[in-house]
């Protein structure tokens, strides 16, 4: 692909089928992409309809070239996610029909949810960055570095004073030095329920 001009701006519902696809062809592997598509619709509405939701897309001449969501006030977005828990059964019903392997993935991530939905003080101005997904035709152009500025001058608007993530360990490394490169700190290193050795970044915007 050539050097494109690539424009970043607040995503709409109208985009959310051509976010679902470069999410699918970004992260062809991971679970929310193996739940199918219905699925990964009503996440991605559930970002744009939670307050604090943050949900951007980079695009050229009207193509999506990539995304980044995540959210201002995690806590409120996981108890919005939630309150609206009737939205995925079906989907997950979908996913779960199609690969009944992913029934115990399901079922851990519903609980991951519920507990982070507690209410807690610590960390209470830290926005989350959810993720970043670049359609791999548009990759090494830049379009992520200009969705992570997007994300991040939202976040300053949004009173956030740090970012944090968390991303896998291991092969992960073009990834992780994409953080690193923009001024994100390694914090710790752990080992999920669902035994992967994830990475959790930070980074300080005040």
């Amino acid at each position: 692909m050539a050097d494109v001009v690539v424009g970043v701006r607040p995503a709409g519902l109208s985009d959310i089928d051509s976010i679902v696809a470069v999410h699918q062809r970004a992260f062809p592997d991971f679970y929310m992409t193996r739940m199918g598509p219905a699925f990964l619709r009503t996440y991605y509405r559930t970002v744009l309809a939670c307050e604090g939701g943050q949900l951007f897309v980079a695009e050229t001449d009207g193509r999506c070239l990539g995304f980044v969501a995540g959210s201002l006030n995690p806590v409120r977005f996981y108890a919005f996610m939630s309150q609206r828990k009737a939205s995925f059964i079906w989907p997950a019903f979908l996913g779960i029909i199609r690969r009944p392997s992913l029934i115990g993935r399901t079922l851990f991530n519903r609980n991951r949810v519920m507990l982070a939905s507690r209410p807690r003080e610590v960390d209470a101005n830290t926005a989350e960055l959810s993720s970043i997904g670049v359609d791999p035709l548009a990759a090494s152009r830049g379009v992520g570095g200009e969705l992570l500025r997007a994300f991040t001058e939202s976040a300053l608007a949004g009173g956030s004073d740090c970012i944090s993530l968390t991303t896998d360990a291991r092969d992960n490394q073009r990834v992780n030095s994409f953080y690193l490169k923009h001024g994100f700190s390694l914090v710790t290193r752990f080992v999920s329920d669902s035994d992967r050795e994830m990475n959790e970044y930070r980074k300080k915007l005040k």
